[in-house]
């Protein structure tokens, strides 16, 4: 259950930051990301489609691993 508390804490704790710290309301991290000139909607979309991919990955990562050092792997697709 402490894994399940992590993650709903770290939800909530993001949700929060976005409101109270967020100067843009139009920015978020897939909107900025630094596409190259010339890149069509579809590789776009297949960039963002990998990264909720990964983000949803890392989140089950976390909830079903006992060693707290595991989660930690997820962090290269969503990293780089």
């Amino acid at each position: 259950y402490t894994s399940c508390f992590a993650v709903l804490a770290s939800s909530k704790s993001a949700d929060w930051a976005t409101h109270n710290l967020r100067h843009n309301s139009f920015e978020s991290t897939t909107a900025t990301m630094p596409y190259w000139e010339g890149c069509n909607s579809t590789t776009e979309y297949v960039f963002k489609y990998v990264y909720a991919l990964s983000q949803f990955a890392a989140t089950m990562v976390c909830l079903h691993v006992s060693n707290p050092a595991w989660p930690l792997v997820v962090l290269l697709p969503i990293q780089g």
